[in-house]
């Protein structure tokens, strides 16, 4: 898919889950309230490889509720600015199942910069250092 194409795909906010819409609406609006959250978000591929591991806590429902997945029917994971923001059970899900990427809604330019500095589980991956980081994460 060409560039100009992707940046076409998107999302409405209102067809997301309940609770991806907090979420989102947390990330975008942070502590204003008077900023606006689109009715439509962006999407884009993100590859795998350039998606940072993240731990998965056994508490925080763990492996086992990542491999419960079904890929084709979660949301997208969330990324903004080149951060990972969201998703590191369906990442994980995703890299176990040699799935070379994942639909993701991408925040930047909305999100507010400090939830973006909260939260942030890690930055991308650059497209280069990818292959080397899959590698490393392989059994």
């Amino acid at each position: 898919m060409t560039e100009t194409a992707q940046q076409r795909r998107t999302v409405r906010f209102s067809d997301l889950p309940h609770d991806m819409q907090v979420l989102i609406d947390d990330f975008v609006r942070g502590i204003d309230e008077k900023r606006r959250l689109p009715a439509r978000l962006p999407l884009i591929e993100v590859e795998t490889a350039r998606i940072p591991v993240v731990a998965l806590d056994p508490f925080d429902r763990g492996e086992d509720h990542a491999m419960a997945m079904d890929l084709d029917e979660v949301p997208p994971i969330i990324v903004a600015e080149g951060r990972f923001m969201d998703g590191k059970h369906r990442a994980h899900a995703a890299r176990r199942r040699g799935r070379a990427s994942l639909t993701a809604i991408d925040l930047s330019g909305i999100i507010d910069p400090k939830m973006l500095d909260y939260n942030a589980m890690g930055a991308l991956l650059p497209e280069t250092a990818g292959a080397e980081e899959e590698q490393a994460f392989r059994p």
